[in-house]
């Protein structure tokens, strides 16, 4: 006897729509009775109340858009499991990355709020660099504060703060004519001046935008646990430039071996995790 392995035919799409509906039909009728909604879902339908009490409100909906209207963005509020910390770590000179090659990102003027010492509870004027090295995940941060008025070294302090801001800028840019903040009457107007002059230069676009520099910071030798800092007189920055064979070598930076250290045990971590400039820095080591 033949075994018939006549395939059973599929259904056609009538069929299919048929039993669907029948389908659907047999689901409906094995529902409990819905309440009568009153709006588009849900959260519209009047809530059911003991005999004698009303029924509540369904809560009114906003007005719709007008047609051809882009509804507002919303805010870019939230956190969610994606995002990822950023651990910025300080710079790290060593004697075998002494410079570091990075970039200023920020100066900002600030009203800084003073926490401790005599001045507790002062808000004096303060300018912040920001700078990054050029993995982005090693921070320097350098803040110029208030120089007091009455400090019996004021007129040496000045000076020597203008000769910082004055080298910091011209890594970047050439000072303008005339000066900057020469017509401030307070430090403060100073100061915002100084950032004003470094965030807008003469386009209205900050003078250290991409551009990139070597910057030398040190550790105080007689203070090693202090973290690292931009040395209080120049040289201590200067603009990236490529030699004759087109890699980008220091020229002007060097380390006073006597007065400032390389290398510090109070920050932990190992390698610098710097920028390997080993070219770079050939000549610059031999240096005394």
């Amino acid at each position: 006897m033949e075994e018939n392995n006549a395939q059973p035919k599929e259904p056609s799409e009538d069929q299919i729509e048929e039993m669907a509906k029948e389908t659907e039909a047999q689901e409906q009728a094995t529902e409990p009775a819905a309440e009568v909604a009153t709006g588009p879902g849900p959260s519209s339908a009047p809530v059911s109340k003991p005999t004698g009490e009303p029924a509540s409100e369904p809560a009114s909906e906003p007005a719709s858009e007008p047609a051809g209207t882009a509804p507002e963005a919303a805010p870019m509020f939230g956190i969610s499991e994606d995002i990822k910390t950023k651990n910025a770590v300080p710079f790290q000179p060593t004697k075998e990355y002494p410079i570091t090659m990075g970039n200023l990102v920020k100066v900002e003027f600030e009203d800084k709020l003073i926490e401790n010492g005599d001045r507790e509870g002062m808000t004096v004027p303060t300018l912040r660099f920001v700078f990054e090295d050029k993995t982005k995940e090693r921070v320097l941060m350098h803040t110029e504060w208030d120089i007091q008025s009455d400090h019996k070294d004021y007129a040496r302090e000045i000076t020597w703060f203008g000769e910082r801001i004055a080298h910091i800028f011209g890594a970047f840019a050439e000072i303008p004519k005339g000066g900057i903040g020469g017509a401030t009457k307070t430090l403060k107007e100073y100061y915002q001046a100084i950032a004003k002059a470094f965030n807008e230069g003469v386009d209205g676009t900050p003078i250290y935008e991409d551009v990139d520099v070597w910057i030398k910071a040190v550790y105080e030798m007689a203070a090693a646990k202090k973290p690292i800092h931009l040395p209080k007189f120049g040289n201590f920055l200067e603009k990236v430039k490529l030699n004759a064979d087109k890699k980008p070598r220091v020229t002007t930076l060097f380390i006073n071996n006597n007065k400032e250290a390389l290398e510090s045990l109070a920050i932990a971590g190992g390698s610098a995790e710097m920028q390997d400039n080993d070219d770079a820095n050939a000549d610059w080591l031999k240096k005394e």
